[in-house]
């Protein structure tokens, strides 16, 4: 190896050690707030019936489209997206201002 290319790989060690070392010392604080629990929301893996029973009838179905099958049902607060007949998302609407 060449004398100009170990020092760069020296350079970048050292510069490696103390990127970490600093990464060690600070930390970033992340707040949860309301927005983001949703425990009320149906839950990924729940049925269809499995919410009509627990949430009730939606205010719109939208129909399904694709292959599979992706079904979107709008409740008062919160939507909930199907895979077939499965929750695979829930979204919390957004307050109106």
């Amino acid at each position: 190896m060449t004398r100009s290319f170990q020092l760069s790989c020296m350079l970048f060690s050292l510069f490696l050690c103390t990127s970490v070392q600093a990464s060690e010392d600070s930390y970033i604080s992340v707040p949860i707030g309301k927005n983001a629990q949703h425990d009320d929301l149906p839950q990924r893996g729940m049925s269809q019936s499995q919410t009509l029973q627990k949430y009730g009838e939606p205010q719109k179905k939208m129909p399904a489209t694709g292959n599979p099958p992706i079904e979107k049902w709008i409740y008062a607060d919160f939507s909930v997206i199907f895979e077939r007949q499965w929750v695979i998302h829930s979204v919390k609407h957004r307050p109106e201002p």
